[in-house]
This record gives structure tokens, sequence and C-alpha cells, in this order.
């Protein structure tokens, strides 16, 4: 499963990728972004099956970037320190919505969730 990390923290960032690396090997990141525009360029790019968003980023927020391309097909697990946004993010059909630091254990729960959808069942 093919992943893009959409993140303006790079600590944070490099903690979600040794985690999905050590718990979830499954997924491959193949891009990072740290801004709604870089995050633009790349779904524009190449369209990955699974992105972790972080919802308040450096020149915008994960919603924004869900406005410029609405009917996004990939599956979106929210990751950010807030839970003030979690009702905002289930309306966008997320498949998750984790707080900082992610439990391990959750991490795998939405990733398997994702693959789940992805596969139709």
């Amino acid at each position: 499963m093919f992943a893009y990390i959409i993140e303006d923290m790079l600590p944070a960032i490099a903690v979600l990728e040794a985690d999905l690396a050590t718990y979830c090997p499954e997924v491959q990141v193949i891009g990072v972004a740290h801004s709604v525009v870089s995050a633009a360029k790349l779904l524009r790019q190449r369209l990955p099956d699974l992105i972790f968003l972080d919802i308040l980023l450096g020149d915008g927020t994960g919603f924004d970037l869900l406005e410029i391309f609405p009917g996004l097909d990939a599956r979106i697990i929210f990751v950010t320190a807030s839970d003030e946004f979690a009702l905002r993010a289930f309306r966008y059909a997320a498949v998750d919505y984790l707080l900082k630091p992610i439990e391990p254990e959750q991490l795998k729960s939405a990733v398997q969730r994702a693959q789940k959808q992805l596969a139709g069942t």
C-alpha cells in the first residue's frame, strides 16, 4: 500500500515513518509534504492509496487540501495533536483520527481498516 505523509513537523514525520516501518511494513511511504501547496503538487503527480494527514499545516489546513481535491480516491488517516477537529474530519470520510503521540495498536488498526476499505471488504 503506497502512502504520503503530509505533516509540517519534521520530528513527527520521522516518528511516523519509523512506526510504519516497525508496525505496518505493508505501507510504503512514497512521498512527504510539509504544506498544503507541496501536498497538492504531490497529489497532482501521483495518487497514493493512503494519506497520513496532519490538520494544522504552515500554510493552511489538511481540510484546505481536501477542498482542492474533492472526491479524492485515497484513504485518509488524520494524524494530529488536537481532538477538536475530529467531527469535521469524519465528514471527509476519514478512515481514522489518530492523536499524537500515536499508539502502535491504533496505527495498526487504522492501517488495517484502510486496507479493508481498499479491498472493498
